[in-house]
Protein backbone atom coordinates (compact mmCIF):
# COMPACT_ATOMS: atom_id res chain seq x y z
CA UNK A 1 0.00 0.00 0.00
CA UNK A 2 2.71 2.35 0.87
CA UNK A 3 4.56 1.90 -2.66
CA UNK A 4 1.46 2.32 -4.70
CA UNK A 5 0.90 5.37 -2.22
CA UNK A 6 4.28 6.48 -3.46
CA UNK A 7 4.01 5.76 -6.80
CA UNK A 8 0.51 7.67 -7.17
CA UNK A 9 2.22 10.89 -5.90
CA UNK A 10 5.06 10.54 -8.03
CA UNK A 11 2.75 10.49 -11.03
CA UNK A 12 1.15 13.38 -10.03
CA UNK A 13 4.25 15.31 -9.93
CA UNK A 14 5.73 13.93 -12.64
CA UNK A 15 2.73 14.93 -14.58
CA UNK A 16 3.01 18.86 -13.18
CA UNK A 17 6.65 18.48 -13.86
CA UNK A 18 8.25 20.70 -17.00
CA UNK A 19 9.83 18.53 -19.02
CA UNK A 20 13.20 19.80 -19.39
CA UNK A 21 12.88 19.43 -15.20
CA UNK A 22 12.27 15.61 -15.62
CA UNK A 23 14.67 15.77 -18.53
CA UNK A 24 17.23 17.16 -15.70
CA UNK A 25 16.39 14.60 -13.08
CA UNK A 26 16.38 11.52 -16.29
CA UNK A 27 20.53 12.96 -16.89
CA UNK A 28 21.63 13.36 -12.92
CA UNK A 29 20.72 9.50 -12.89
CA UNK A 30 22.23 8.27 -15.97
CA UNK A 31 25.02 10.02 -14.78
CA UNK A 32 25.13 8.58 -11.21
CA UNK A 33 24.70 5.32 -12.82
CA UNK A 34 27.81 6.14 -14.90
CA UNK A 35 29.76 7.42 -11.52
CA UNK A 36 29.67 10.85 -13.10
CA UNK A 37 28.71 12.35 -9.45
CA UNK A 38 29.54 16.04 -10.67
CA UNK A 39 27.13 16.07 -12.85
CA UNK A 40 24.95 13.82 -10.99
CA UNK A 41 25.13 15.78 -7.86
CA UNK A 42 24.60 19.10 -9.47
CA UNK A 43 21.35 17.61 -11.67
CA UNK A 44 20.14 15.50 -8.91
CA UNK A 45 20.00 18.28 -5.64
CA UNK A 46 17.66 20.70 -6.69
CA UNK A 47 14.93 17.15 -7.09
CA UNK A 48 16.46 16.48 -3.59
CA UNK A 49 15.44 19.79 -2.28
CA UNK A 50 12.33 19.69 -3.75
CA UNK A 51 11.25 16.43 -1.91
CA UNK A 52 12.33 13.32 -4.62
CA UNK A 53 13.36 10.44 -1.96
CA UNK A 54 15.43 8.64 -5.19
CA UNK A 55 16.97 11.63 -5.72
CA UNK A 56 17.66 12.61 -1.88
CA UNK A 57 19.21 8.85 -1.06
CA UNK A 58 21.43 9.40 -4.18
CA UNK A 59 22.46 12.49 -2.72
CA UNK A 60 23.30 11.37 0.34
CA UNK A 61 25.42 8.88 -1.07
CA UNK A 62 27.10 11.12 -2.59
CA UNK A 63 27.69 13.02 0.38
CA UNK A 64 28.37 9.65 2.35
CA UNK A 65 31.48 8.86 -0.19
CA UNK A 66 32.60 11.94 -0.98
CA UNK A 67 31.63 11.48 -4.73
CA UNK A 68 31.09 14.74 -7.06
CA UNK A 69 31.06 16.81 -3.71
CA UNK A 70 33.19 17.52 -0.78
CA UNK A 71 32.53 14.67 1.87
CA UNK A 72 30.34 15.45 4.48
CA UNK A 73 28.93 12.57 6.83
CA UNK A 74 26.12 14.74 8.90
CA UNK A 75 24.43 15.73 5.25
CA UNK A 76 24.94 12.31 4.29
CA UNK A 77 22.93 11.55 7.38
CA UNK A 78 20.08 14.04 7.01
CA UNK A 79 19.86 13.43 3.70
CA UNK A 80 18.86 9.45 4.18
CA UNK A 81 17.00 10.75 7.13
CA UNK A 82 14.63 12.31 4.83
CA UNK A 83 14.15 9.79 2.18
CA UNK A 84 13.50 7.38 4.68
CA UNK A 85 11.00 9.57 6.66
CA UNK A 86 9.12 9.51 3.08
CA UNK A 87 9.13 5.59 2.92
CA UNK A 88 12.17 5.32 0.80
CA UNK A 89 12.91 1.83 1.17
CA UNK A 90 16.67 1.97 0.36
CA UNK A 91 17.23 4.74 3.17
CA UNK A 92 15.20 3.19 5.74
CA UNK A 93 17.58 -0.20 5.11
CA UNK A 94 20.64 1.96 5.00
CA UNK A 95 19.86 3.34 7.88
CA UNK A 96 19.34 0.41 9.58
CA UNK A 97 22.96 -0.49 8.83
CA UNK A 98 24.66 2.95 10.01
CA UNK A 99 22.85 2.04 13.28
CA UNK A 100 24.15 -1.87 12.81
CA UNK A 101 27.68 -0.86 12.42
CA UNK A 102 27.68 2.67 14.55
CA UNK A 103 28.66 4.48 11.38
CA UNK A 104 27.70 8.13 11.02
CA UNK A 105 25.36 7.44 14.43
CA UNK A 106 25.89 5.52 17.86
CA UNK A 107 25.73 1.86 17.44
CA UNK A 108 22.24 0.93 18.07
CA UNK A 109 20.62 -2.32 17.24
CA UNK A 110 16.51 -1.51 18.18
CA UNK A 111 16.84 1.27 16.15
CA UNK A 112 19.16 -0.68 13.10
CA UNK A 113 16.03 -3.33 13.90
CA UNK A 114 13.52 -0.99 13.45
CA UNK A 115 14.30 0.49 10.03
CA UNK A 116 15.36 -3.05 8.52
CA UNK A 117 11.82 -3.59 9.15
CA UNK A 118 10.54 -0.48 7.54
CA UNK A 119 12.02 -1.41 4.67
CA UNK A 120 11.25 -5.05 5.14
CA UNK A 121 7.59 -4.44 5.20
CA UNK A 122 7.17 -2.74 1.78
CA UNK A 123 8.83 -6.19 0.55
CA UNK A 124 12.89 -5.04 -0.18
CA UNK A 125 14.71 -8.17 0.30
CA UNK A 126 18.18 -6.16 1.53
CA UNK A 127 15.80 -5.14 4.47
CA UNK A 128 13.98 -8.47 4.98
CA UNK A 129 17.71 -10.06 4.82
CA UNK A 130 19.03 -8.23 7.17
CA UNK A 131 15.84 -8.16 9.69
CA UNK A 132 16.18 -11.88 9.29
CA UNK A 133 19.66 -12.04 10.81
CA UNK A 134 18.68 -9.28 12.98
CA UNK A 135 16.37 -12.21 14.49
CA UNK A 136 18.78 -14.78 14.21
CA UNK A 137 21.01 -13.21 16.07
CA UNK A 138 18.65 -12.03 18.88
CA UNK A 139 20.22 -7.90 17.89
CA UNK A 140 17.75 -5.82 18.42
CA UNK A 141 15.06 -7.56 18.88
CA UNK A 142 14.27 -11.10 20.74
CA UNK A 143 16.16 -13.75 18.85
CA UNK A 144 13.61 -16.24 17.55
CA UNK A 145 14.63 -18.44 14.64
CA UNK A 146 11.12 -19.19 13.36
CA UNK A 147 10.80 -15.35 12.42
CA UNK A 148 14.32 -15.58 11.04
CA UNK A 149 13.80 -17.76 8.74
CA UNK A 150 10.47 -16.56 7.45
CA UNK A 151 11.67 -13.64 6.49
CA UNK A 152 15.00 -14.95 5.11
CA UNK A 153 12.61 -17.26 2.68
CA UNK A 154 10.53 -13.89 1.09
CA UNK A 155 14.06 -12.48 0.41
CA UNK A 156 15.33 -15.74 -0.94
CA UNK A 157 12.57 -15.77 -3.25
CA UNK A 158 13.42 -12.88 -4.38
CA UNK A 159 16.27 -13.49 -5.51
CA UNK A 160 18.78 -12.09 -2.51
CA UNK A 161 21.31 -14.76 -2.53
CA UNK A 162 22.95 -14.66 1.03
CA UNK A 163 19.16 -15.34 2.17
CA UNK A 164 18.65 -18.12 0.11
CA UNK A 165 22.05 -19.55 1.68
CA UNK A 166 20.95 -18.71 4.85
CA UNK A 167 17.24 -20.12 4.43
CA UNK A 168 19.18 -23.10 3.23
CA UNK A 169 21.77 -23.67 6.24
CA UNK A 170 18.45 -23.27 8.55
CA UNK A 171 16.85 -26.10 6.86
CA UNK A 172 19.85 -28.25 6.85
CA UNK A 173 20.47 -27.89 10.65
CA UNK A 174 16.56 -27.10 11.94
CA UNK A 175 17.07 -23.93 12.71
CA UNK A 176 13.38 -22.35 12.74
CA UNK A 177 12.16 -25.25 10.76
CA UNK A 178 11.95 -28.52 10.41
CA UNK A 179 15.30 -30.04 9.23
CA UNK A 180 14.99 -30.89 5.57
CA UNK A 181 17.81 -31.74 3.68
CA UNK A 182 15.78 -31.48 -0.30
CA UNK A 183 15.00 -28.31 0.85
CA UNK A 184 18.90 -27.07 2.32
CA UNK A 185 20.17 -28.51 -0.91
CA UNK A 186 17.30 -26.62 -2.90
CA UNK A 187 17.80 -23.36 -1.43
CA UNK A 188 22.19 -23.71 -1.67
CA UNK A 189 21.65 -24.75 -5.24
CA UNK A 190 19.51 -20.67 -6.10
CA UNK A 191 22.21 -19.64 -4.24
CA UNK A 192 25.29 -21.22 -5.72
CA UNK A 193 24.26 -20.37 -9.25
CA UNK A 194 24.41 -17.00 -8.27
CA UNK A 195 28.35 -17.45 -7.63
CA UNK A 196 27.64 -17.73 -3.35
CA UNK A 197 30.52 -19.60 -2.71
CA UNK A 198 29.41 -20.54 0.74
CA UNK A 199 26.40 -22.22 -1.11
CA UNK A 200 28.65 -23.92 -3.63
CA UNK A 201 30.50 -25.56 -0.76
CA UNK A 202 27.47 -26.62 1.44
CA UNK A 203 26.09 -27.90 -1.68
CA UNK A 204 28.91 -29.77 -2.50
CA UNK A 205 28.92 -31.44 1.09
CA UNK A 206 25.24 -32.26 1.06
CA UNK A 207 26.38 -34.19 -2.77
CA UNK A 208 29.45 -36.03 -0.61
CA UNK A 209 26.98 -37.34 2.25
CA UNK A 210 24.08 -37.91 0.13
CA UNK A 211 22.02 -35.80 2.29
CA UNK A 212 18.73 -34.14 -0.01
CA UNK A 213 20.37 -35.32 -2.70
CA UNK A 214 21.53 -38.70 -4.33
CA UNK A 215 25.32 -39.17 -3.29
CA UNK A 216 27.83 -38.36 -6.39
CA UNK A 217 30.94 -37.40 -5.39
CA UNK A 218 31.94 -36.30 -8.81
CA UNK A 219 29.13 -33.28 -8.05
CA UNK A 220 30.40 -33.13 -4.89
CA UNK A 221 34.20 -32.14 -6.31
CA UNK A 222 32.47 -29.95 -8.75
CA UNK A 223 30.77 -27.74 -6.50
CA UNK A 224 33.86 -28.20 -4.31
CA UNK A 225 35.78 -26.90 -7.25
CA UNK A 226 33.46 -23.34 -7.83
CA UNK A 227 34.11 -22.57 -4.33
CA UNK A 228 37.49 -23.07 -4.20
CA UNK A 229 38.24 -20.95 -7.46
CA UNK A 230 36.51 -18.36 -4.97
CA UNK A 231 39.20 -18.93 -2.07
CA UNK A 232 37.05 -21.22 0.13
CA UNK A 233 39.22 -22.33 2.33
CA UNK A 234 36.58 -25.02 3.14
CA UNK A 235 36.55 -26.16 -0.19
CA UNK A 236 39.87 -25.95 -0.81
CA UNK A 237 40.54 -27.97 2.54
CA UNK A 238 37.31 -30.40 1.08
CA UNK A 239 39.17 -31.16 -2.19
CA UNK A 240 42.72 -31.95 0.09
CA UNK A 241 40.52 -34.40 1.85
CA UNK A 242 39.84 -36.18 -1.49
CA UNK A 243 42.88 -36.29 -2.72
CA UNK A 244 41.56 -33.96 -5.60
CA UNK A 245 43.74 -31.33 -7.55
Amino acid sequence: MIKRCMRAVFCALLLAAAPTAWAGFEQGVAAYQAENYQVAFKELLPFARQGNPDAQHKVAFMYASGAGVQQDEQEALRWYRKAAAQGWARSQNHLGTLYATGELVEADPAKAASWYRKAADQGMPEGQYNLGMAYYNGEGVAQDHKSAFQLLVKSGEQGYAMAQFNAGYMCEFGEGTRRDGKEAARWYRLAADQGDDDAQYRLGRLFEIGLGVKKDTREAVRWYRLAAEQDSEYALEALKRLRVK
